[in-house]
């Protein structure tokens, strides 16, 4: 297992191997979740979620899609708290 399965995973969802996309996901999500990335977790849980949802498995799309969230916001507050901490530190215009 590498980067790879989420590249794979997403591949899979797009030429409609949900049933592929799933497994691929679920690996990536292991992956990324050792590595402590959350921007491979949040790829992963997209194409969980979307890949759940075709195949009518609506409550785990619903939770993929909740893990997507809970991440996205992490990234969101990191790329806010980065802005800050360069804003601090900049000389301002002039």
């Amino acid at each position: 297992m590498d980067y790879s399965d989420g590249g794979l995973a997403g591949d899979c969802w797009v030429i409609g191997e949900v049933e592929h996309a799933i497994d691929y996901g679920h690996r990536a999500l292991a992956v990324a979740a050792t590595l402590g990335c959350i921007g491979l977790q949040v790829q992963a849980y997209l194409i969980l979620g979307r890949a759940y949802y075709d195949m009518g498995d609506y409550p785990q799309a619903v939770e993929s899609l909740g893990g997507m969230w809970r991440y996205s916001k992490a990234i969101c507050a990191m790329n806010v708290w980065a802005l800050m901490a360069l804003s601090r530190r900049s000389p301002g215009p002039g």
